[in-house]
């Protein structure tokens, strides 16, 4: 792929983000009692609601002009950090996103440096803070529902735009 960013990125960012989080809200969902599933799903389910975040933080960049190189880029670019991520919406994204997300600035941070360190791949018990997920799954539905308009207004206004 070139430095370009094709007109469907964002879309495709922003189904990921959303698919992401609904696999979420069906494990949440599982009304299971049983605590050895509980703990199963735990990581996984933590794990689905980050990623979304990522990928809906991704999606309104790429409609701010952002490329997918940019993303990948070692020296300079945000990558997977949710942080930097958020810096980068904060820096140059709609006011809307920036105040909610200098808000939650601390949060964010806290569960970058659990998501950069794969925390919810691989569980380990040294963690300090318990995450509690109604909440965490709240906040990221919030930003995705806030994304989505963005999103779809820029797919729809460039979709019949071809690559240069």
């Amino acid at each position: 792929m070139n430095n370009q960013t094709l007109p469907d990125s964002s879309k495709m960012f922003l189904n990921g983000a959303e698919g992401f989080l609904k696999a979420a809200e069906i494990l949440l969902n599982s009304n299971t009692s049983n605590p050895r599933i509980l703990g199963a799903v735990y990581g996984p389910t933590n794990y689905l609601i980050l990623h979304s975040l990522e990928l809906a933080f991704k999606a309104l960049l790429l409609t701010n002009g952002w490329t997918i190189r940019q993303f990948k880029n070692m020296k300079n670019g945000p990558g997977h950090d949710l942080e930097k991520l958020a810096n980068c919406v904060i820096e140059g994204g709609p006011t809307i996103f920036s105040d909610k997300l200098k808000e939650k600035a601390n949060e964010i941070k806290y569960l970058s440096d659990l998501y950069k360190n794969k925390y919810f791949e691989f569980p380990r018990s040294s963690i300090q803070k318990v995450i509690h997920q109604d909440k965490l799954f709240s906040f990221v539905q919030e930003i995705v529902l806030m994304v989505h308009p963005f999103v779809i207004d820029h797919y729809e206004s460039n979709k019949n735009v071809s690559p240069a």
